[in-house]
């Protein structure tokens, strides 16, 4: 059943991505913003962890755990599993800082991420509403070695975010 459930979630999500709603976070957080959020996030970020909340529940997928949500999303890898910034592209595609958000357009339309960074490690945040269902996505990235194997160039490619869902 739950199998079945995320397997829905996922295609609702791929689905709807255009149609999603974002709701900003607000943060007294002191951390980079603007250029400065730019030139930090400069370099390779692997992804450690997903954490989904909605409903009160959390579901965590560890980077052990990706393979399984690759073939429940029926894909052969995930864009933004490594994310390498260079200059004004992640793996290629425009990105867009505002504050301490990003949007990348090509991959989540009009969903912007809270970042937070600390160290190697980095975090983006999406809170959204999915059918009606408030629910928050943070991925989890580490800074990494660029000879790590990217799946950017995969012809059946997604995102992260549209292989997991909320739960019910």
């Amino acid at each position: 059943m739950k199998n079945i459930t995320l397997r829905l979630l996922s295609l609702i999500i791929v689905f709807s991505c255009c149609s999603l709603a974002f709701t900003s976070c607000g943060s007294d957080d002191d951390g980079p913003t603007g250029a400065d959020l730019k030139e930090e996030l400069q370099g390779y970020w692997v992804a450690k962890q997903i954490t989904v909340k909605a409903l009160g529940q959390t579901i965590t997928y560890d980077e052990d755990d990706f393979d399984d949500l690759k073939g429940e999303a029926g894909v052969a890898g995930f864009y933004d599993q490594t994310l390498d910034f260079q200059g004004n592209y992640v793996n290629g595609t425009s990105y867009t800082i505002k504050d301490d958000k990003i949007n990348v357009p090509a991959w989540y339309g009009d969903i912007w991420g809270k970042v937070k960074l600390s160290g190697s490690r980095l975090k983006i945040t999406y809170e959204m509403d999915l059918e009606g269902i408030s629910c928050t996505v943070t991925i989890d990235y580490a800074r990494g070695a660029r000879n790590a194997r990217s799946t950017s160039d995969h012809d059946n490619a997604s995102g992260l975010l549209h292989a997991i869902s909320c739960p019910e």
